[in-house]
């Protein structure tokens, strides 16, 4: 998984997850010692942000990135998150938990 520039093909992170079983999603879920990541943390305009969840409703329903603060509007116009083909621009997602997680339903 990484995150690149939406205009462009820079990588602005990647790691490596290792998905864990949260009962009713599976995931990262940092706070709570589930799943492993290789790299949680990157750089955008100066600022470096800390993956705390990355998680998948077991439904198959929403996808969750939550980060250590609140995601600014030139975060999330700039940047996507790729995982494999499948390409999700953060301007997709829905802010939700004081503006630090991201949905995709």
């Amino acid at each position: 998984m990484n995150a690149a520039p939406a205009a462009a093909q820079t990588t602005v992170w990647s790691a490596t997850l290792t998905v864990a079983d949260g009962g009713t999603s599976r995931g990262l879920f940092a706070s709570a010692g589930i799943g492993q990541i290789s790299d949680a943390d990157f750089e955008y305009g100066g600022v470096t942000y800390t993956i705390t969840r990355l998680t998948l409703d077991n439904s198959g329903g929403t996808l969750r990135v939550k980060l250590n603060k609140a995601v600014p509007a030139a975060l999330k116009s700039a940047l996507r998150v790729q995982t494999g083909s499948l390409l999700l621009p953060l301007a997709d997602a829905t802010l939700t938990s004081n503006d630090t997680q991201l949905n995709w339903s």
